[in-house]
């Protein structure tokens, strides 16, 4: 096929696609409420479904089904008319099911949640409701969680920081690339990283944090980025693990969206679409024009600063740490973002040496406190402006 035929195909294609891309954001502004108001009654009519039958109740599986259809009408509009009550209701059930799991983790999740709704929704009715349980939650949590998650007034203010969205890549049906050990997929292990990079950020600096997923579901690769750009969020982190046939291949390497830089850059970006490395090649002909105006040049700064905090922390506690540097790759996951937007490599799972580390929670503390500093320097400095509080002594320094 001549490069002149691809061309002609671009040009043929990007009108079609711009049209497409107009059509379905006017939808959405259309039919947003409707939607999430529709998203919710589902969800209360699940929710007296399973409060009026004990047997239903008793599993726990049938909760977080239920939890997670309130958390889908929160994430389809957080800025909607429905946002707050969705939010409140997944607190609500979590704080409900303590009394049939007895695990403090419920109440830790119902606690965030509370807060969230009181610092996001302060307008909303839902604001008095989540004080009154939160007051009740806490009296009940170990006074060292109390005391955590009632800090926001030693928490940093970062001027250019309003909003971050965290991105667990893979999910539900899509288990991700297979580790070293074979009870280890990606799914898994991004997803564990991104909740502990997500506690960093809602316990140390004043910032609006979402999750595209907080457990086993699965989204498509737009979803992702629809989310970010629907919150007007200021950066967008997609997290990920590598693999390869090369069994001794093993580091860290963060990518922002571009074309592929080598053969190896378009393999991983041909595994993170799941597609062939052949497509990705025709996707770079079709999708030129509109990775021109994505954010590049910010994109590349916090691509890089990530990258650096990571090689230089990681190398104090850990022998054969390898940065493989910032590259470039047409990932699905990034087309389309409004904000400086990257993809992070956590290590390879299909490697011995990292599958063990990356499955191991000292190790992903380590790493998500290196992460957390990159992109706090990243922001600093864009904003010379810099911190408007006092760093507390538990913040990571950046």
């Amino acid at each position: 096929m001549s490069l002149i035929f691809l061309r002609k195909i671009r040009q043929a294609a990007l009108p079609f696609l711009l049209i497409c891309l107009s059509v379905a954001a006017l939808s959405e502004c259309v039919f947003a409420s409707n939607t999430a108001k529709e998203k919710y009654f589902k969800a209360d009519a699940a929710y007296k479904k399973l409060k009026d039958n004990y047997k239903i109740k008793k599993y726990r599986h049938n909760w977080l089904a239920c939890i997670k259809k309130y958390d889908a009408v929160y994430k389809y509009d957080t800025s909607g008319p429905w946002a707050a009550a969705g939010l409140y209701k997944s607190g609500l059930l979590y704080s409900e099911l303590y009394k049939f799991s007895n695990k403090t983790g419920d109440l830790k999740k119902a606690s965030i949640i509370f807060h969230e709704v009181i610092n996001y929704y302060p307008k909303s009715e839902y604001r008095k409701k989540a004080i009154i349980k939160l007051d009740k939650i806490e009296q009940k949590l170990p006074k060292k969680q109390t005391s955590t998650t009632a800090s926001s007034g030693k928490k940093l203010s970062i001027p250019g920081l309003k909003c971050i969205v965290i991105d667990p890549g893979h999910g539900g049906k899509d288990n991700g690339a297979p580790g070293y050990n074979n009870r280890v997929n990606e799914k898994t292990i991004t997803l564990d990283m991104a909740l502990k990079l997500a506690k960093h950020f809602r316990n140390n600096i004043q910032c609006k944090v979402i999750l595209t997923r907080e457990d086993d579901n699965f989204l498509t690769l737009e979803e992702r980025t629809r989310i970010a750009n629907k919150n007007n969020a200021d950066l967008f982190i997609s997290i990920h693990a590598n693999a390869s046939k090369n069994r001794s291949a093993h580091g860290t390497e963060t990518y922002i969206l571009s074309h592929a830089t080598d053969k190896e850059a378009a393999r991983v970006a041909a595994r993170e679409n799941n597609t062939t490395v052949e497509q990705v090649s025709d996707l770079q002909l079709i999708l030129s024009s509109l990775i021109q105006n994505s954010k590049i040049n910010e994109s590349t700064k916090l691509a890089s600063y990530v990258e650096e905090s990571v090689f230089k922390k990681m190398k104090k506690d850990y022998k054969n740490i390898k940065s493989k540097g910032v590259k470039q790759a047409p990932f699905h996951v990034l087309i389309g973002a409004h904000m400086p937007s990257i993809l992070i490599e956590l290590g390879f799972i299909s490697n011995s040496m990292e599958c063990k580390r990356l499955i191991d929670p000292k190790y992903q503390d380590k790493l998500c406190m290196a992460i957390f500093s990159g992109i706090t320097k990243y922001v600093n400095g864009v904003n010379p402006a810099s911190y408007t509080k006092k760093k507390p002594k538990n913040a990571t320094e950046g």
